[in-house]
């Protein structure tokens, strides 16, 4: 019987499991914004997160929001940078390829991130000297625990957790020589990427890296060089992170957090400690009961390698004393404790010394099988169901007086136990979060999933590693591909056909939600709608989507002329329009920053109600840029709507609009005598010579109201012909 390569069959496996859930929705305002900072990044250079504002604005208070504005105005994200780099191949992937959209990538990071730590885990239990099945199922028990149901999310933790390992088995590895040290401060450094309170491990593989060192009596120097090894790396990554900072808040200080409003280590202890590990509201031992075995484990490892013992339950200890401490120490709208996530690896891989005793005593081994089945049912019933749907009853069923936070009751109610929810939602018909399901059975995304698996089993050497790789990348693509039918795919795609390409976008719904991370070629900036004029966020997203200049299109919900709708009536008093187009349900309005100034005297009346008082006509390119200067003359005038054509040397029309003032905002029926109003018309890509027709219209009647010059003589037609110049 030929023997497969047990790495890529863990992988394979597990990649498959994680497949089986896979979804493309991003289920957290976290993972929007890491995701946006990447996408941000590839398409326009920028690091931004504007395009998730509507989704930020949407949170009840300022220390749930991902974002803050920096010195420029631009909207910031709070996370760290780390997994947005690491995100950057997905979203270059997904601008290059026309079947992937950059949700349905970045949803593959964490699958592939995960079973990466598990054959990385694999591996040192093999060096510490477990066999290979000991390994095996090490690392499989790991991948099928708490780590599951965050293969469907964004957060950073699955990578925090495969640095984490990585470290421990720099430091560990001595005999790769001081090579793997600079790893180890590589891995390191990465970490503060993604939290800054990362720092702490560095002092504790610093004090571990000098205890071994007084062990072997090293030399001074030496003591010293492997010092410098593991602390370089981490030191190039602060000062990374310190120009990141600087560039966005003007500050290396200053990374965002607000511990102004709450956020920080404000968390009475045992109230973490106790909500984190025992409590059926986020006790890891709840949602990875594997786990209890992962203390007798340690007393065992501790007897094979007492050192790497003591590191990692002093890694475990650290991470479990500063997220109790952290104010948030619940992690949000999650599954489990997800700031224990990182040291899960450690704890499975205490459970090693229990695995390889129990190939001999069957008894253990049932207690150990058992154990990982019903965390892999557990884990199952955190992907299956939309986390946000539980966590809204239980919100209901505890929420405190404020209204803000959840009441302490829940952290010893077994009904907080989230598995229990999501059993009863599943038993009721739930709709089912994973996307071969969503929509009936897509047999195309499990033919995927099991060219992955047979590929994998099939795999025997480290040569077959590359056709192994090439199955995979394809069926990722497969499972990408299948995203691109479904509604909101297709109001995205919507949106790109009317919104000019290099354009910026304005969105004012919230509809799309993350949706928008998917808009290619336009730089997305949303607020949310209905708000006021003077609204905190979207009065400064709407002013930075100004700032960038160029051209810019405006989605809105709300029909012309509402009163709600400040927005659209900013644009049409600053920016020259362009016209409007629907799109996705919504209403699209193209303007441009760009403008004419009235430098023209005019003096033209229509119908004895409105005068033409001051014109400007401006060639830019192959664009023509108008200005028209409205008067108002007379005592009363009815509700009027005027018209400007481009006509070519033919008298056929190139272009149009055709309107009331100021689209609607100042009906002439509400204008004082003497008041004036001012349109800013653009009109793109206007071939050769050419000439403006402008006029007025009674609405009632479809007549044309009569002109006179300044002078007060009668035009021969009802309207006024002016000449575009074509340079």
């Amino acid at each position: 019987m030929v023997r497969t390569h047990p790495r890529i069959a863990l992988f394979s496996l597990l990649l498959g499991l994680y497949l089986l859930v896979y979804t493309p929705r991003l289920n957290s305002i976290d993972g929007q914004a890491i995701l946006a900072v990447s996408t941000t990044l590839v398409r326009d250079g920028r690091l931004d997160i504007g395009v998730i504002g509507a989704a930020d604005a949407l949170l009840p208070f300022d220390k749930a929001r991902m974002g803050t504005f920096g010195q420029d105005g631009a909207w910031y994200s709070k996370k760290g940078i780390t997994p947005s780099l690491a995100l950057l191949p997905f979203a270059a992937l997904a601008e290059a390829l026309p079947w992937l959209d950059a949700r349905a990538a970045a949803m593959w990071f964490n699958p592939l991130v995960t079973a990466a730590t598990a054959v990385l885990l694999f591996t040192l239990a093999r060096r510490i000297g477990y066999s290979a099945r000991t390994a095996f199922v090490s690392g499989l028990l790991y991948g099928v625990m708490l780590p599951l149901p965050y293969t469907q999310t964004l957060y950073g933790e699955p990578l925090a957790a495969l640095l984490m390992l990585a470290a421990v088995m720099a430091v560990w590895n001595r005999a790769a020589g001081r090579r793997a040290l600079i790893g180890a401060g590589a891995a390191l450094g990465l970490l503060f990427g993604i939290n800054l309170v990362y720092g702490v491990f560095a002092m504790l593989f610093l004090g571990w890296i000098m205890l071994e060192a007084a062990r072997r009596r090293d030399r001074l120097m030496d003591v010293f060089r492997d010092v410098l090894a593991l602390l370089i790396p981490c030191g190039i990554a602060l000062v990374g992170i310190g120009l990141y900072n600087a560039a966005r808040f003007g500050s290396p200080l200053t990374t965002g957090y607000g511990f102004d409003t709450g956020e920080g280590f404000t968390t009475p202890l045992l109230t973490g400690l106790f909500g984190l590990t025992i409590s059926p509201f986020r006790g890891l031992f709840w949602y990875s009961p594997a786990l209890l075995l992962a203390l007798p484990g340690g007393l065992m490892l501790r007897r094979r390698d007492g050192r790497l013992a003591a590191l990692l339950l002093a890694l475990c200890g650290v991470q479990l004393i500063l997220f109790a401490l952290w104010s948030s120490w619940e992690g949000g709208v999650v599954w489990g404790p997800r700031f224990l996530l990182p040291i899960v690896p450690l704890l499975a891989l205490l459970l090693a010394p229990l695995i390889e005793a129990a190939w001999t005593r069957p008894g253990l081994l049932i207690v150990i099988a058992g154990l990982g089945l019903l965390s892999l049912a557990i884990s199952l019933l955190g992907a299956l169901v939309d986390i946000d749907v539980y966590f809204s009853l239980l919100f209901q069923q505890y929420a405190s007086a404020s209204g803000l936070t959840i009441s302490g009751a829940i952290l010893t109610d077994p009904a907080a136990f989230a598995a229990l929810g999501h059993l009863a939602l599943v038993g009721i018909g739930w709709p089912l979060e994973p996307s071969w399901l969503s929509g009936g059975i897509d047999f195309v995304h499990l033919a995927a999933v099991l060219a992955i698996l047979l590929a994998g089993l099939w795999t025997r050497t480290r040569r077959g590693l590359i056709a192994f790789m090439l199955v995979v990348i394809a069926a990722l693509n497969l499972t990408g591909w299948r995203q691109q039918d479904n509604e909101i795919t297709a109001q995205i795609r919507q949106l790109e056909a009317a919104a000019p390409p290099g354009s910026s976008l304005l969105v004012a719904s919230t509809h799309f939600s993350e949706a928008l991370l998917d808009v290619e070629g336009r730089r997305v900036t949303s607020t949310n709608a209905p708000t006021a004029p003077g609204d905190r966020l979207a009065r400064p997203m709407t002013d930075w989507a100004l700032q960038q200049g160029g051209d810019l299109a405006l989605l809105t919900w709300f029909p012309p002329a509402s009163a709600e709708n400040w927005q659209e009536q900013l644009l049409l008093d600053c920016c020259a329009f362009g016209g409007e187009d629907p799109a996705a349900g919504h209403r699209l309005l193209r303007f441009t920053t760009a403008r004419a100034e009235p430098s023209q005297i005019a003096g033209f009346t229509f119908g004895g109600a409105v005068r033409l008082d001051r014109y400007g006509i401006e060639r830019r390119g192959a664009d023509v840029l108008v200005v028209l200067e409205w008067l108002a003359v007379g005592v009363e005038r009815p509700a009027l709507s005027w018209f400007a054509h481009v006509l070519d040397a033919d008298g056929v029309i190139l272009a149009q609009q055709d309107r009331p003032p100021l689209n609607g905002f100042a009906p002439t029926n509400t204008w004082e005598p003497g008041s004036s109003v001012t349109d800013r018309l653009w009109f793109p890509a206007v071939p050769g010579a050419a000439t403006l027709r402008i006029g007025w219209v009674d609405p009632a009647d479809g007549s044309l109201l009569p002109v006179t010059d300044a002078a007060g003589a009668a035009l021969a037609e009802a309207f006024v012909m002016l000449p575009l110049d074509p340079k």
